[in-house]
């Protein structure tokens, strides 16, 4: 073979080459390593946050523990009876009991996880928490509600001390929470919600760990603590807790984008007249008190929805099984707070039309709707009832 024939070859072959490495590379999709760390663990203190719910006497709760409050309340004395009436009245009807007294206990370590030390935490605490104000729910609790339940929740807890509720919490409840701890362990680890979030996200990031601390006394709620911790039932089905977990930690980044990043898009929707009526309706029922606490949990559910059914937990909680995906989540939807989350559903319909870029931050997304027109006063009821499929 000639000297140029033979280096004629070899260009061919490196270009072969370099074509084979390039169509290589355009095949090559990118590859997510698992973020969430799992960690599990049990809490005296917020079942005791709870028990001390239980025992206010509102038959919300006592419908879910009729055994632990009918055997409580024969050892209640008149003072321990008084305290617990005045805890209820100061947290007020509209604040389940157990949840707001965990977020004010979550300022204590939990290697500190004694009656002895939330006692010591209520005699000697004059100041609010400020690790509870950093809650999803710091709104709701202040100064002068903590210094006026002081007094009453001393007693309770002295009552308690007498009638060695520990050891009842050690042999009654912990045996059962710690028998779940494994499985719950093992079951979460199959569910990456940090990664998952940041992915949608795109422009957020978060701590890998999230704290779950297995309780007895919490039903119906989960809740959320400041950082990623968050207080969840024995009995909840995982995909419940996960499923929580996403609306948490998206809570974070929904606050800011209504509050900072979008506030002007969305002041400008308190003027749209089937808003004005959904938050009215919400308001007379206490579960929101204003439109910007109404944004907050739409734009929490919007993408709590989306992540969650792309992990088929909405279709489990609802049990659809349906042809059509929409089904689950419109019928959780419809269900949901009596199908109040309407400006959720108007969001997760975008989101459903695929009309967020992968490499789009969440808020650039909200922020396209809002200046391209989608989102607008005066079109948010015909695009809810299109989507829900509503006459």
């Amino acid at each position: 073979m000639h000297k140029r024939a033979h280096n004629t070859v070899l260009v061919s072959v490196a270009i072969a080459l370099i074509v084979l490495a390039s169509c290589s590379r355009k095949e090559e999709k990118p590859t997510f390593s698992f973020v969430t760390r799992w960690e599990v663990k049990p809490s005296f203190k917020y079942d005791l946050a709870c028990f001390i719910g239980i025992m206010t006497g509102r038959e919300f709760y006592t419908r879910y523990y009729p055994e632990v409050y009918a055997e409580w309340k024969k050892r209640l004395t008149p003072p321990a009876t008084l305290s617990l009436k005045k805890i209820n009245e100061i947290i007020g009807e509209e604040t389940p009991p157990g949840p707001q007294l965990c977020l004010f206990f979550s300022t204590i370590p939990d290697s500190a996880d004694s009656l002895a030390a939330v006692l010591r935490f209520v005699e000697e605490t004059n100041g609010l928490p400020e690790s509870s104000m950093t809650s999803a729910h710091g709104d709701t609790i202040n100064e002068q509600q903590w210094q006026a339940l002081k007094p009453h929740l001393r007693i309770v807890l002295e009552f308690l001390q007498k009638q060695k509720f520990r050891a009842y919490w050690e042999n009654r409840l912990l045996p059962v929470i710690n028998k779940q701890i494994p499985y719950t362990r093992q079951e979460l680890q199959a569910f990456d919600v940090i990664g998952d979030l940041e992915r949608f996200l795109v422009d957020a990031n978060f701590p890998d760990t999230v704290t779950v601390y297995l309780v007895r006394l919490i039903q119906p709620h989960a809740l959320r603590l400041s950082g990623q911790r968050y207080v969840a039932e024995t009995n909840y089905p995982i995909h419940v807790t996960v499923k929580s977990a996403y609306h948490e930690i998206v809570h974070q980044y929904g606050d800011r984008v209504v509050d900072t990043l979008l506030t002007s898009h969305f002041k400008r929707l308190e003027e749209e007249s089937f808003l004005q009526l959904t938050v009215a309706r919400l308001d007379q029922n206490n579960a929101y008190k204003n439109f910007r606490a109404f944004f907050h949990e739409e734009v929490t559910i919007a993408a709590e929805l989306w992540l969650a059914e792309r992990r088929r937990m909405i279709s489990q909680i609802v049990r659809v099984q349906n042809t059509d995906p929409l089904d689950p989540v419109r019928r959780y939807l419809a269900e949901q707070d009596d199908g109040r989350h309407v400006l959720a559903a108007v969001i997760y319909s975008f989101l459903a039309e695929g009309m967020k870029k992968e490499d789009q931050s969440y808020a650039e997304f909200l922020r396209a709707l809002f200046t391209g027109g989608r989102i607008a006063s005066g079109k948010i009821e015909e695009r809810y009832n299109k989507f829900m499929n509503t006459q």
